[in-house]
């Protein structure tokens, strides 16, 4: 994430409206799909406490997901002469991240040690 906003604050700043609402598109869905991928995710406490989780077979569709979603924006942006930098892609990618992880603390914390949470999709 830090990568991505170093990038968008030491470019210029001719940008068109069109290209900050595609980028700040493609953050958004970063931040939903980053909450799906929080939802779905295996999370459980070992018997000492510590927070286990494991993604399983939905962790590739999710990112070839945001993959995707970047692409058609970038392509979206190209149609209206509306440039999108990889800060973005790279901001997007920080905010799945953290709303992957905050779901995960969220389902974990009314887990007793040994527990399991159930699955939610």
């Amino acid at each position: 994430m830090v990568v991505g906003v170093l990038q968008l604050v030491l470019r210029d700043r001719d940008e068109p409206g069109s290209s900050i609402g595609l980028g700040l598109g493609v953050i958004a869905a970063g931040v939903v799909l980053g909450a799906v991928y929080g939802a779905v995710i295996s999370v459980h406490r070992d018997s000492a406490g510590a927070v286990l989780f494991k993604a399983g077979w939905i962790a590739v569709p999710v990112w070839v997901l945001l993959i995707a979603i970047r692409t058609v924006f970038e392509k979206a942006g190209h149609h209206f002469d509306a440039p999108t930098s990889f800060g973005y892609l790279a901001i997007s990618f920080g905010v799945m991240l953290l709303a992957r992880t905050a779901g995960i603390a969220v389902r974990a914390r009314p887990l007793a040690p040994g527990a399991s949470a159930t699955r939610t999709a």
